[in-house]
Parts: structure tokens; C-alpha cells; sequence
């Protein structure tokens, strides 16, 4: 289906919204009674390390249709979600420290973050969860499942000994990207690609795609062998995009040129495309095209054949700004992100924020051309907003756009403004660019949505990080740093 690597990871409808029956509710203040063969059902795997805290629970405030929450003292994060067709969900991150699951605690991670992969029945109940194991910080930025069932999953590690479940190895360059598949019954690594240099490789996104080959996207430097036996030399961080076979067999790799830096920071897919965004700054060479940007990074959007891996445009904005979402609706192609000072979204639409501050945006692009045709700024001229960070289109045409801001936020009537240090938004907009309703899920710290997803019809899928926060009219507690938080929430209530 259209929308990217995040709606064509969540298309379908799970069971338990199919009929009539209702998850047990499960409030802060109630035990469960099932606590217990919940946190047996979770396999450890990858040098015997338990796995990170994940419990379903269902809240009945007519908003939240279901909550899995990531906690603990740390820091903890759900960076990637999929769904397989038999409604089953795949979960990605880090957790941190003594992470939780319910009043249970599991054994600590020496207080560095390590990434994991966990599988949630439809039924709520956990299948596997499985661990990646670093002497140092790492992070899973994907996970996705094709239409066989099997399941992918990318990301990176910082300096140190990597495992993916096949023994250590060394990352010798300040960070090394991975990507491996995983079997779907127990999580067991069936291949993998360690993407390492003397420099650096941050898988930031990817996904399956309706071709069912994998894509994973990001940005290297000093000369990564993507597992083809060939480096992509770049003096400094560039965007790549690279493709495997279900099997883990290296397809093609676009990786541009830079001695400054340019980030790689989105993927999604496009009618037999495949589609990057970001930022570059400084002299970049990225698929043929050779640009100077200044000391402002600026956004891009490159759009290459799936098949072939051939460029079919690409798109630099004018103006300090960055590419975190890319969704298809309709005819549209919907880009959004942050901008900072003067940006220049289309020719003659100029917009201007006062220094240190930032926006989101939105603009749509021809398809065929990557030109824009129209432009928004989101945020609040004279207060500082943060940027927004995900795009789902909607049935009819509309999208649902969410992010985070400070300040104060222009998003429909009036101006929101945040309880704590952030609060996450969601906004309706329609097919001409106009704002018809807003959401603000607030709490007394940060609160930060990283991806959106439609399970089912007028149900979103939102997931990120939050240090306590406010959906619908259900509280949740944060007691660390900041905790993980996957939420389905019906848009009808929601919007209301």
C-alpha cells in the first residue's frame, strides 16, 4: 500500500479490532493477574541477556485503544514497529538500565542502552524478545516483516564489541550500521551485514518494500562495505540507500560523496521508487548531482528505481532545513521536517524564523519531478518549535502529521503551547494544506512521537518516547529518564 515503509508495515487489520470482544483493562493501580506468564513468555536470546521490558495493557478512556510501555530508570526508546498479516507486532528500540516490565525487574545493562527486537501476539501476550549486544551504546532503528512471514531488523552500534547473535566482533570507526534477518518463530539470526569503516555508518530507517526486497537508509563515511566486497569512500557522513534480497543478498547501494556532512534520515516508497530524505551541507556529490549548500545544512529528497537502483530525480530545498517524514496521498507526495532562519520551500514562498529557533513544514512534490507545489510552516513566528517527525495518510485523502514542539505551536485555531520541556502534537491536514484538527499529548517532561501507522480502519498507531504523558484522558507515569510507548488510538475520539 501507499504511504512508505511505516504504512506499508502496519496495513491490515489485527483480531481483536475484527470482533466484538475487549482486552482486559488494565490500570496503573491494578494488578495483573497474568504478570507473571506475560514476562515468561519472553525468550531471551544473544549471549544469554534478558530481554528489555514490554507490557501490553488496554485503557478504556475512549481515545487509547491499547498501550505497550518500555520502562525503567534509564533511558528507553521504541524506534520501529511492524505488523506481520496475522496481526502479530514487532517492536524496535534500546532500553536502558534496569528496564521494567509491570512491578518486575530485569537485570541490569551496566547502564548502557542495548537494542533489542520483541514480538507481541495479537492476543497481547509476548512471543519472543531478542537482544543486541554491544560494550557500548546501540540502537535499533528498523524492524519490518514481509508477506512470508520473515522478519528484518537495522541499526547501529557505537566503538566497541558488537554481537548480532553470532559471535563478537569490533567496531573500529565511532559507529558501525547493521542488518540482519531474523526468524519469526524465535527471533534466531538467520543472516546478517555488520556495515563497518574506520569511519562511521548510522542505519537511521528502512523497511520492506512492495517488491519484497529490504531497503535500509542512513549515512557513512570512510568507505563501508555494504557486504558486496565494495567500499563507498566519503570523506565525510554522506545518505546511502542499500538493498538485500529476503536471503541477505546485497542488490545495489546509491551512497553519495561529501567532505562536510549530509545525513540520510528517511525512507519510504513511491509507485516502483525508492525515496531518501535528509540534510547536506558543505560539497556534496549525491546521485550525479553536485551541490555547495554553506555552513546551513538543507533538506533533500532523492528518489531512485527500486529495481535498479538507478536515480530518478532529486530534490535540494534552499535554506537551513531537514527531511525527517515522507508519505504518498493520493496523487500527492507529502514531504515535512524542521526548518531553522530562512527557507525557501518553493520558488516565492520564503520562510522566516528568528535565529536559534525552528519549525515543522510540510510541502508536497510532483512525483515525477520532485518540484514542489505547495508549502506550510507549522510553527509560531516569535517561539521556538520543534519539527515534525511523521506523515500517515488517511483513507480520504487527509494526512495525519505528528512531531514535537517547545514554544508554541500554530497548528489550526490558535496556539498550543507545552505542559513541560515538550509535547508531542498530531494534526489532520487536508488535500489543500490546511489544518482542520489538532491533538496535543502532553506531560510534565519531553514527550516525543518518532513514527505513525494506521492498524485499522480509525485506529493510528503512534510510538516514541515520553518522560510521562497524557493520551486521551489516560495518565501514564514515566519513572526514568524517558520511557518507550507504542499507543493505538481511535482518530474519531481523538480529534473530537
Amino acid at each position: 500500500p501507499p504511504g512508505g515503509a511505516v504504512g506499508a508495515a502496519l496495513g491490515g487489520a489485527p483480531p481483536w479490532r475484527r470482533g466484538r470482544g475487549r482486552w482486559l483493562a488494565i490500570g496503573a493501580a491494578v494488578a495483573a493477574p497474568a504478570l507473571a506468564a506475560l514476562l515468561a513468555a519472553f525468550v531471551a536470546r544473544g549471549g544469554g541477556a534478558p530481554a528489555p521490558a514490554h507490557a501490553a495493557r488496554e485503557y478504556a478512556d475512549g481515545v487509547v485503544a491499547r498501550v505497550v510501555d518500555l520502562s525503567g530508570p534509564g533511558r528507553d526508546k521504541i524506534e520501529s514497529v511492524a505488523r506481520d498479516a496475522a496481526g502479530d507486532l514487532y517492536l524496535a528500540g534500546f532500553s536502558g538500565d534496569r528496564s521494567r516490565l509491570g512491578e518486575v525487574a530485569l537485570p541490569a545493562s551496566r547502564g548502557l542502552e542495548r537494542g533489542f527486537v520483541s514480538k507481541v501476539g495479537a492476543d497481547g501476550r509476548g512471543r519472543w524478545s531478542r537482544s543486541f549486544t554491544a560494550t557500548t551504546k546501540i540502537s535499533v532503528g528498523m524492524v519490518a516483516v514481509d508477506g512470508a512471514g520473515r522478519v528484518f531488523a537495522a541499526g547501529h552500534a557505537e566503538r566497541g564489541q558488537l554481537d548480532l547473535g553470532d559471535g563478537r566482533r569490533s567496531v573500529d570507526g565511532a559507529s558501525a550500521g547493521f542488518v540482519v534477518g531474523l526468524s519469526a518463530s524465535d527471533g534466531a539470526t538467520l543472516w546478517q551485514h555488520v556495515l563497518s569503516s574506520a569511519g562511521e555508518c548510522i542505519v537511521r530507517a528502512g523497511g520492506v518494500g512492495p517488491d519484497g526486497n529490504v531497503y535500509i537508509a542512513g549515512d557513512q563515511a570512510g568507505g563501508v562495505d555494504f557486504g558486496d566486497g565494495v567500499p563507498r569512500e566519503s570523506a565525510g557522513p554522506s545518505p546511502f540507500i542499500a538493498s538485500y534480497t529476503p536471503e541477505g543478498v546485497v542488490r545495489w547501494v546509491v551512497a553519495g560523496r561529501t567532505g562536510d556532512n549530509a545525513r540520510g534520515r528517511v525512507l519510504a516508497f513511491d509507485r516502483g521508487a525508492v525515496l531518501i530524505g535528509g540534510s547536506i551541507a558543505g560539497d556534496v556529490d549525491l546521485a550525479g548531482a553536485r551541490w555547495k549548500t554553506g555552513v546551513n545544512r538543507a533538506a533533500f529528497v532523492l528518489s531512485v528505481d527500486q529495481a535498479s537502483g538507478t536515480p530518478r530525480w532529486v530534490h535540494r530545498f534552499v535554506g537551513g532545513s531537514d527531511v525527517w517524514a515522507i508519505a504518498r496521498a493520493g496523487a500527492r507526495l507529502v514531504v515535512g521536517g524542521a526548518f531553522g532562519e530562512r527557507f525557501e520551500a518553493m520558488p516565492g514562498q520564503v520562510f522566516d524564523v528568528p535565529p536559534a529557533h525552528g519549525h515543522p513544514w510540510l510541502a508536497t512534490l510532483d512525483p515525477v519531478t520532485g518540484e514542489p507545489t505547495w508549502a506550510i510552516d507549522l510553527g509560531r513566528d516569535e517561539e521556538t518549535s520543534w519539527g515534525l517527525r511523521a506523515l500517515v495518510p488517511l483513507p480520504d485523502g487527509r494526512l495525519v502529521a505528528a512531531g514535537s514542539f517547545a514554544g508554541g505551536l500554530a497548528v489550526g485555531a490558535g496556539v498550543a503551547t507545552p505542559n513541560g520541556e515538550s509535547d508531542a502534537y498530531l494534526a489532520v491536514i487536508d488535500e489543500g494544506g490546511a489544518i482542520t484538527s489538532r491533538a496535543v499529548l502532553s506531560g510534565p517532561g519531553a514527550e516525543r512521537i518518532k513514527g505513525l501507522g494506521l492498524v485499522a480502519p480509525g485506529v493510528l498507531a503512534a510510538w516514541g518516547c515520553h518522560d510521562g504523558i497524557t493520551l486521551g484522558g489516560t495518565a501514564i507515569a514515566s519513572a526514568g529518564v524517558a520511557e518507550g510507548f507504542y499507543a493505538e488510538l481511535r482518530l474519531d475520539a481523538l480529534f473530537q
